[in-house]
This record gives structure tokens, sequence and C-alpha cells, in this order.
């Protein structure tokens, strides 16, 4: 409901004027989520997703069948002028095309772009993470980022870790870039294993954040693409994030409630909310 964030209300308008969004919601127990695209009219794709992964057996519904699913399930429909703010309507007017949008909001100094993406860890150590976005705007109609991707927009596992993700949406899809941000965790682990250490990492959330660095220079090499991403350590529940954009607006927060946020210049890095010796069981 936050018009800052480009998910929901406030959510950017595509080619036509319209807006559609995407979400998906993952449970890391089960190694499962739930996830809409191109949905239209609902105030709150991240709850459609959580339905889908829910009440169904399937992982991703689309567009008008994702919207009827919603409003089966009790979602109300929402006219797109209760979507959409003053600031949506003013960009929308200043971006002649598509790779306008892109090259404005992600390769250069420019707007800022919100999708919105948290990761929590629970008492038990299991992992949840979710991404919601309005996607970018005037994209083509029914154009799909990777927010509502498992594996590109968010993973979690509760071996291992949750992510979510933001940036250039194709780019983030042909690189897989959350899957391959927890592989790199899973990597870290094997290595501490091999030489019998406890696999923490330092108050500054620094190994994670080298991993998540490692893997968005990446995607900026393949594809010239730049995004961020925040990970959550299913291991001890510590934090990080990084990002190759201009800024890119985080926060976390741990059970006995320090909170710690920033924006950050492009380049910056880390967090981590792990200072005691319970292993980091009330973290999340």
């Amino acid at each position: 409901d936050d018009p800052v964030f480009d998910a929901g209300y406030g959510s950017v308008l595509n080619a036509d004027g319209e807006v559609e969004m995407d979400a998906v919601l993952c449970d890391g127990s089960s190694v499962d989520f739930g996830s809409v695209c191109a949905i239209r009219n609902i105030r709150h794709p991240i709850s459609v997703a959580r339905k889908v992964l829910e009440a169904t057996s399937h992982c991703i519904l689309v567009g008008d069948n994702a919207k009827k699913f919603a409003l089966k399930h009790g979602f109300k429909h929402s006219p797109t002028s209760e979507l959409v703010t003053a600031d949506v309507q003013d960009e929308f007017k200043r971006m002649e095309k598509f790779e306008k949008s892109v090259n404005t909001i992600y390769n250069r100094k420019g707007l800022d772009h919100d999708t919105v993406g948290c990761v929590c860890r629970d008492a038990f150590g299991n992992i949840a993470s979710g991404t919601s976005t309005g996607g970018i705007t005037a994209k083509l109609p029914g154009r799909v980022g990777d927010s509502p991707i498992f594996g590109a927009g968010a993973y979690a596992d509760s071996s291992t870790c949750g992510v979510s993700a933001t940036g250039h949406g194709e780019s983030i899809l042909r690189t897989m870039l959350s899957a391959r941000i927890a592989w790199g965790f899973r990597e870290q682990q094997k290595q501490n294993i091999k030489k019998d250490v406890c696999y923490r990492p330092s108050s500054s959330g620094s190994n994670g954040s080298s991993v998540i660095e490692q893997e968005l220079e990446v995607m900026l090499s393949m594809t010239g693409g730049r995004g961020g991403a925040i990970a959550v350590s299913a291991e001890n529940g510590a934090c990080s994030v990084f990002h190759t954009t201009s800024k890119m607006s985080w926060a976390a927060v741990s059970t006995e409630g320090v909170l710690v946020s920033g924006l950050g210049h492009r380049g910056s890095s880390s967090i981590g909310l792990v200072h005691d010796d319970d292993g980091g069981k009330n973290d999340q």
C-alpha cells in the first residue's frame, strides 16, 4: 500500500497505460513457491501468490486466469485508477519507450525504481522469501520479468539461504541471479565444512555480500544489466546486501528489535545481525 514501491498501489504503467503486476512467495522448508504473472486490478498480488502456494498444486498462474483465481478466493477488484499515483503517470509521460525506461532506471543515475522484496528466517531456521513488482514503465503488455520466477527474482531453501532480487528483469532472468547467489552460499558452506569451521559470516555480513557482489558482477559482464539483492543465511540468520545500481534502499531487523537500514551508493555492501552465541536462532 506504500506508493514508494513499484508493487500493488504505486505500480508503473505498461505501454497501454495499464497496470500489470508480478509476485512470488517462496517456502524454503519445502522448496516450493506460488507465483502470479501479469495480473491486473488486484491490490496485493503477493497475497494471491501466497494463495497459489497454499491452496493449489500449481506454482504459477498468469494473466486473466490469475485474476479469476484471486476473485474466486475473495480478493477484491481494484480499478486501475486506485493503483496508479500521480508520480507514476508523470513518469509514464516522460518515457518514450521501454528501452528508455531500462537505460534511465537501471544503467544510469536516473529515476528511482522500487520493486519490493523480503527474506525472513524463523526461530526454527525456516526461510521464506518474496518479491513483488509492477515491472518497468512502458513495458509491452504481457511482459513478465524476473520477479515472479523462482531462482531469478527470489529463492528460498531452508538448508542454504533465502534471496530476493531487483534490477533489470531480463538480465536477472538470463543469469538466474537468485539461484546463482544461493549456489554461492552453498559452495561457501561446503568449503567451510571441509575446513572444519562453522559457517558464520562476520558482523558485517561480508561473506554473503561477497557472493552477491560476485554474481551481480557476472550478470553485468554477461548482459550489461544492473541490479541488487538481499539474502539471509538459513544457518544463522546473517543478512547480506549488495547492488550495482546507483542506489538501493534496504532494511533488516532481528527478533531483538535491532534495526539497520540504508540507501547507499553503487557498489555498497553489507550488514549482519549475528552477534550472539546462540547460533543465530533468534535472528530473522
